[in-house]
């Protein structure tokens, strides 16, 4: 059964919830989860149930995975649970609340819970499997990402993480230098963990946005896309390229305020796979624009 876990974080902070007619030793500290429903995208799914169960508006800033969890005794069961980070759409959040469910869908009496936020090196109490993923998050509390242009003295670092020869960075720096562009990277401490490069076009286009593989659900790609909007903010847009094999990445710049312009463009590049052998491969993209205030 296709589930969804919200980790909606704040201020490094957990939002949970204990219902107020059941004992905890019974039903434990909650996060917002719920069932998807037919032909639903899980991502819409998990900012549904956050704003059903805690009328809470979020935004999804990462998938965290998918877990399996076997909920006998309670129930003959087998969940399959996607995890999401999420944060509020909104900076101003209260402290503490109550909502519920006036009509529960077992057509029991109406059911109450409060809603409050942990520390999340506290998130350990959580119940019923709901604290499978919280090692994706980073609970080191002083550790915050940064996004900033690429320094000279920064580029030997990131070319050392590359596969030799590929010779990507160089390339989007001497841009840079030129003028015709910016190198952005994310930083979590002293650690690159994510990069993106707006090429002064018309408009601006963001190519090659990556997030390191073990630091994704951490918000990094959303934090180097406002980067990428905020140096475009000048031109009015900016535009992307999505891959017509890649349906998710196509879904966040929807849900980021992009629209289709209407036209493809395929490109054939050489490069390195992870073995240092070249290859050549062939990429058909479609163009999403998003027009900034």
């Amino acid at each position: 059964m296709p589930k969804v876990v919200a980790y909606v974080v704040h201020h490094d902070k957990l939002l949970v919830f204990t219902h107020d007619d059941v004992p905890t030793e019974f039903a434990g500290a909650q996060v917002p989860a719920g069932t998807i429903e037919p032909g639903e995208d899980p991502a819409d799914a998990v900012v549904r149930e956050v704003r059903e169960e805690t009328g809470l508006e979020t935004r999804v800033v990462g998938d965290l995975g998918v877990e399996q969890y076997d909920v006998w005794p309670s129930k003959a069961e087998l969940h399959e649970r996607h995890f999401f980070l999420l944060e509020p759409a909104s900076e101003v959040v209260p402290e503490q609340w109550t909502a519920g469910e006036e009509h529960p869908g077992d057509g029991g009496p109406r059911r109450s819970w409060t809603c409050w936020w942990i520390p999340l090196e506290q998130a350990h109490v959580l119940c019923a499997g709901f604290g499978a993923k919280l090692g994706a998050l980073d609970c080191g509390g002083d550790r915050q990402i940064e996004v900033r242009q690429c320094a000279a003295a920064e580029l030997p670092l990131l070319i050392e993480r590359e596969v030799p020869g590929a010779d990507i960075a160089s390339r989007q720096f001497a841009r840079q230098q030129d003028g015709a562009g910016v190198l952005l990277v994310a930083w979590l401490g002293s650690e690159p963990v994510g990069s993106g490069e707006v090429v002064f076009t018309a408009p601006p286009e963001l190519r090659n946005l990556h997030v390191d593989p073990a630091h994704r659900g951490l918000g990094i790609g959303t934090a180097l896309l406002d980067a990428a909007e905020h140096v475009s903010i000048d031109w009015g847009a900016l535009s992307v390229g999505v891959g017509l094999d890649n349906p998710n990445a196509r879904r966040l710049y929807l849900r980021r305020g992009f629209i289709p312009m209407g036209r493809h463009e395929t490109t054939t590049y050489r490069y390195k796979d992870a073995d240092g052998v070249e290859r050549e491969a062939t990429e058909t993209d479609e163009i999403l624009i998003k027009h900034l205030a």
